[in-house]
């Protein structure tokens, strides 16, 4: 008898009011509650992996610190998206606290419901009780929880510094923008809700795609630009991105940080040719392909993940599916990159999930974090 898959693209009711106690322990005991309550149920990992995965965390530095480092992970995926990050900079003296957006790490029908507001109340929730316990907060952020980590420095005088990993100002994929307006019609007639349902491979980052999400995700992406519009950005800024990226757009990231200021900002820009002149001091160009590893260039998703990654790494145990080449060659290597239309045409491909390239990119965001501290 086929799986009866229909319960995951419900909401679970309880999901979207969430609140961060001033013990972040009591938070992340609540949330995995809310998580045991509401995941889908089909999906036959062991619970105790699917939790460590999707519900917020907290890594303690061995001495007591001043500092928090509160983590946020990008739209679709969960958590477990900044635990190697995290990771890293507990050992470097930070308190390191990531939260679960809403409508992520239960099921993704729990998505329908959730607003762009949700999000940014549980960061500004996990500041606040920040605040309570450090002097410094710094904000690290990847994709759309990058651009949701700029909204709140734009809007707050309090952050000390923010982190930002390919942050979605604009999204390259005209299908999100056009779900959008499928979800607004959809909503109106009562019938369509989704850009894509299917089966879950992935006990850390959603698959099934539902027009809200892109709906928000639109939302955001103008919230954020209408701020930095009216806002000067006064919160010294890291912004890592891959010039490659086929999920948002890397050019209008570049242009809004060229824009600014603030001598202490930094950018760290990935590509896979080299440009022959760079007309800032504060920006680094660093080479993303690596030929003899396969690797082509660097994916949206590779960022924040290190090569040793159990699940997303070298070894990791989440295969990516290979693409077929949008044009006939005769070729059986298998090379690694984003999944851009070019990759495809000449590529059998595999998008990359680790940043081979993690070790540097975590130095120079402690560099940046000892200046500005």
């Amino acid at each position: 008898m086929p799986q009866d898959l229909s319960s995951r693209f419900k909401p679970c009711l309880s999901t979207q009011a969430v609140s961060v106690p001033e013990d972040f322990a009591d938070y992340i005991t609540q949330e995995k509650a809310l998580i045991v309550q509401c995941h889908d149920k089909t999906n036959t990992v062991n619970i105790d992996i699917i939790l460590n995965a999707n519900a917020p965390f907290e890594y303690k530095p061995e001495k007591t610190t001043d500092k928090v480092l509160i983590c946020i992970h990008g739209l679709l995926d969960s958590p477990f998206t900044m635990h190697d990050l995290g990771q890293y900079f507990a050992k470097r003296g930070y308190l390191v606290q990531g939260v679960r957006l809403p409508g992520h790490g239960t099921r993704p029908g729990d998505l329908l419901n959730v607003s762009v507001d949700h999000w940014l109340q549980v960061i500004h929730e996990a500041i606040e009780s920040a605040q309570k316990i450090a002097e410094k907060v710094y904000l690290l952020g990847f994709s759309g929880g990058a651009s949701l980590a700029l909204y709140h420095s734009l809007m707050r005088k309090d952050i000390h510094g923010v982190i930002t990993l390919a942050p979605s100002f604009k999204l390259l994929n005209k299908a999100a923008y056009l779900s959008g307006l499928v979800n607004i019609y959809g909503a109106y007639r009562g019938k369509i809700h989704w850009f894509n349902r299917q089966a879950e491979y992935d006990y850390a980052r959603y698959e099934c795609f539902p027009a809200n999400l892109a709906l928000q995700a639109l939302k955001l992406a103008q919230r954020l630009s209408k701020a930095f519009a009216s806002t000067v950005l006064k919160t010294p800024w890291q912004l890592i991105l891959t010039q490659e990226d086929e999920t948002i757009c890397s050019k209008t990231a570049l242009k809004l940080f060229r824009q600014l200021p603030n001598t202490d900002n930094q950018a760290l820009i990935y590509t896979k040719k080299m440009p022959a002149f760079v007309s800032a001091d504060n920006v680094e160009y660093r080479i993303s392909r690596h030929l003899q590893d396969n690797i082509l260039d660097f994916s949206h998703i590779s960022l924040p993940i290190c090569p040793n990654n159990p699940h997303y790494g070298i070894h990791g145990d989440q295969l990516q599916q290979i693409m077929p080449m949008l044009k006939s060659y005769q070729s059986e290597k298998v090379m690694k990159g984003a999944i851009s239309k070019k990759n495809r045409q000449n590529y059998r491909l595999q998008r990359l999930t680790y940043n081979p390239d993690f070790d540097y990119m975590t130095q120079k965001i402690e560099t940046f974090l000892n200046k500005i501290r």
